[in-house]
């Protein structure tokens, strides 16, 4: 069965697991725009484009599994509107 399941089956991916770290990332960015804007706190500003940069990490990965894969458990253009509505978030943080 490994060899069956290794070469012929369709591989699983947890995309709900998948969406759920990048949109954390996602309220993770949000919460240092708004510490960085009303504490006047520098350190947020600037960890805004540290975690910028692994959300889009988040993304490319997502993205490259969600074209990798054969079945999701629900509909692939759903999923990818998801992936690409979280990065818009981190995206348009990243640039205010």
């Amino acid at each position: 069965m490994g060899f069956i399941s290794q070469f012929l089956l369709p591989s699983k991916i947890d995309f709900d697991t998948a969406l759920i770290k990048q949109a954390q990332i996602s309220r993770l960015i949000v919460s240092d725009l708004y510490k960085a804007c009303s504490n006047d706190d520098r350190e947020a500003l600037n960890a805004i484009a540290v975690v910028a940069e692994r959300a889009r990490k988040v993304k490319t990965k997502n993205m490259e599994e969600l074209l990798d894969v054969f079945i999701v458990p629900y509909d692939k253009e759903s999923i990818y509107r998801m992936i690409t509505q979280l990065d818009w978030i981190a995206l348009s943080v990243k640039h205010f």
